[in-house]
């Protein structure tokens, strides 16, 4: 076993950075002086999170914690939790389940730093009459996101980051909304998810000036919605660098005449995503063909995201319009596939011309483009939704890319051969492989065994949504304990 001894503090910091909060709160207890270094640490603090989601055993054991948090998790918030919470001094809260608005406003009204709110899974039961305005104890929340229903509440102004979003049910005020949008003049990144269009039929909203450096919008209806839209990005093109369109729509009401505006007036957009979230197809890429690039502005595009809807076997003279793009990703949805009919040739095509690709994230329909496709500069690889097939297609790709990729993304434990391993080991520059998924085999643990030797080298794995990540350990000892008590049978391994 190695023994940690001795070490400078940035060293110790550097370790610690990469263990659990649980894992944090036991090294707590090792030492005064680990036990000084984690507390004064705010980068440390900051992942340290006061987990309320079981309220009798955690408010009983909370009650002996000395060490005030910055971060908490909280569900179906109560009278008891928000004693809880307001014994800290929290910077950050993720709420959810079921919570009376009132009790809402008077943790807020108790948390005077917080500066980042999620209540993005919250179900509230309304109680106007003991609403208090937030608006009179409240000005450092910088991030927020809620239910558009319940903007009434914050009367907030210092907002870099807003995603609002509603559900079908919920009736929300025009106005209200709309004053609260005036109110945030420091914001730079929206988000507005299955809100509808019918907000941007009001004048107030098309007049807003809020140089914006990112908008995201999802799940629109299509009633006006362009024109207003391009009105709206008007007042922002000199700000926005990037833009994120999801359409719930049939493609043909405008947004060609959305996407060219996009290209010509947003001069200084680095991010573009494109998709339509209903299953339409749109095929009609040949009108970009028109734009050259004396044409538009948007030259200085890096990264480019398509997701359902689109058929790009038009998409040459989009992609040539974009010559700079480094990060490249074509994400299908759940219950639809992009049209694709010649992936081959669309991946050989922008290998040949984008040579500066850095980031290339694949869909699973993509899994048989991998021959003779070639980035020189590649240095991560991430694969989405793929099943067994794609084996020898994802070995190739790995063997062309050996002395580039320093990071790589896979959804399945189970598609990685032994051929696919040995690969992977041979990577000069691997610093990182990410599993996007919960279950593992013996035959993979042995296989990863031996890429644990690689120094610096990081695992992730997402298991219930967390990801966990830690620093593969030296001993090997340790893993040929834990594979000898598995069975080749065995599904699932937990590394925590």
């Amino acid at each position: 076993m190695i023994e940690i001894k001795n070490l400078p503090e940035h060293i110790l910091i550097e370790v610690f950075s990469n263990l659990s909060p649980k894992m944090i709160k036991s090294c707590c207890l090792v030492c005064k002086s680990w036990n000084e270094i984690i507390a004064n640490t705010t980068e440390l603090m900051d992942n340290y999170v006061l987990n309320l989601n079981k309220p009798y055993e955690v408010t009983k054991s909370a009650k002996e914690i000395e060490r005030k948090h910055q971060s908490a998790l909280v569900k179906d918030l109560s009278q008891d939790s928000l004693d809880d919470i307001c014994r800290h001094n929290l910077k950050s809260l993720k709420i959810s389940g079921t919570i009376r608005e009132s009790l809402l406003v008077e943790a807020l009204n108790n948390l005077p730093d917080l500066k980042d709110l999620d209540a993005e899974n919250v179900e509230f039961v309304y109680d106007k009459s003991n609403t208090v305005n937030f608006m009179k104890v409240h000005t450092n929340l910088q991030q927020l996101k809620c239910d558009v229903g319940i903007v009434h509440i914050f009367g907030c102004s210092a907002l870099k980051k807003l995603q609002l979003m509603t559900e079908e049910y919920v009736n929300y005020d025009k106005k209200t909304l709309i004053h609260f949008l005036q109110q945030q003049k420091e914001l730079q990144e929206l988000i507005l998810i299955e809100i509808n269009d019918d907000i941007f039929c009001s004048f107030e909203i098309l007049q807003l000036k809020l140089s914006l450096k990112s908008l995201s919008y999802s799940k629109f209806e299509p009633i006006l919605f362009y024109n207003n839209l391009i009105r709206f990005l008007r007042l922002q093109k000199d700000s926005l660098t990037s833009l994120e369109l999801d359409i719930c729509t049939n493609p043909k009401f405008g947004i060609d005449q959305l996407h060219e505006f996009s290209l010509k007036n947003l001069k200084n957009l680095r991010h573009l995503q494109l998709g339509f979230v209903s299953g339409e197809v749109h095929n009609n890429m040949l009108s970009f063909q028109e734009l050259t690039p004396e044409k538009h502005t948007a030259k200085n595009i890096e990264s480019l995201d398509f997701r359902s809807g689109y058929d790009l076997n038009e998409a040459k003279g989009f992609f040539k319009m974009l010559p700079n793009i480094k990060t490249l990703t074509f994400e299908a949805g759940n219950n639809y596939i992009i049209g694709i009919s010649n992936d081959v040739e669309l991946l050989q095509y922008i290998s040949a011309t984008h040579t500066k690709l850095e980031v290339l994230n694949l869909s699973a329909f993509m899994k048989h483009a991998f021959n003779d496709v070639f980035f020189p500069n590649l240095k991560e690889f991430s694969f989405i939704n793929v099943d067994n097939e794609g084996n020898d297609d994802i070995q190739n790709f790995i063997n062309y890319h050996l002395r580039t990729l320093e990071k790589i993304t896979l959804p399945d434990a189970r598609i990685i051969t032994e051929t696919v391993a040995n690969e992977i080991m041979k990577c000069e520059k691997l610093k990182s492989f990410e599993l996007s998924a919960r279950k593992s085999s013996l035959s993979f643990l042995k296989l990863f065994r031996n890429i644990s030797s690689k120094s610096p080298f990081t695992f992730t794995t997402i298991m219930d949504d967390i990801k966990e990540i830690f620093k593969f350990p030296d001993d090997k000892a340790i893993w040929d304990e834990k594979i000898e008590s598995l069975s080749d049978e065995a599904q699932e391994f937990k590394l925590f």
